[in-house]
């Protein structure tokens, strides 16, 4: 039986988006072991016959000590396959697998504090790059964020596998019916930061209102 080891410092974004990846993977008869910190999302993942070992690893302050945590994982674990996500366990996680020599897989999600331009940016690349260096497979959410990976030599072309989109379970999220609102109101929920496509939303409000739209 194949045994895959996923690590990732969010267990609620791995539950809501990664939860039929990780179904799949247990109807298809592979051992799941999840790396994540424990709690309810975690058990909801736990329920799918996944061995759930809690790491949390945005409490645990040096990358060191992260990496020797992932590493004594592998030891213990002895997965064929591990994939991780988010930041810090791609890259705790990557340098851990390289160094034992576990195959790995990366999953990038958007440059975040990667494209900075400040000294602590470009650390932050030099670490990425390090650890994704003998990553089997990156993959992307979208192509620019694909681009900049490689144009700041993070990744190599041939690693390199863009998603076209993490998706949504139609029948855990249902279609609501839209609400008859007068005026239209939207509403944005996220951090104002340019990678979040802050930019093209106040251009695209401003627009509304320039022609006249009756918007909030």
């Amino acid at each position: 039986m194949q045994r895959i080891l996923i690590l990732s410092d969010d267990s609620f974004s791995l539950r809501q988006f990664r939860r039929e990846l990780i179904a799949t993977m247990r109807a298809s008869g592979m051992d799941v072991v999840l790396g994540i910190p424990a709690g309810e999302d975690a058990a909801v993942l736990e329920e799918l016959g996944c061995k759930l070992i809690n790491i949390k690893a945005k409490k645990i302050k040096s990358n060191r000590e992260l990496t020797a945590r992932y590493r004594k994982l592998l030891k213990t674990e002895k997965p064929d396959m591990v994939i991780t996500y988010g930041l810090r366990p791609n890259i705790c996680g990557g340098n851990a697998c390289r160094k034992a020599k576990v195959p790995y897989c990366a999953n990038i999600q958007n440059p975040g504090d990667l494209s900075h331009r400040s000294l602590g940016s470009l650390l932050l690349r030099h670490r990425c790059r390090k650890a994704l260096k003998m990553a089997k497979v990156v993959f992307f959410e979208n192509a620019p964020c694909a681009a900049f990976f490689e144009k700041k030599k993070m990744v190599q072309p041939a690693q390199q596998v863009i998603l076209s989109g993490a998706g949504v379970n139609l029948q855990h999220f249902s279609l609501q019916p839209y609400p008859d609102n007068d005026p239209v109101r939207f509403l944005y929920l996220g951090r104002m930061k340019q990678e979040k496509g802050t930019d093209e939303l106040l251009s695209a409000i401003k627009m509304l209102y320039d022609d006249c739209y009756e918007v909030r």
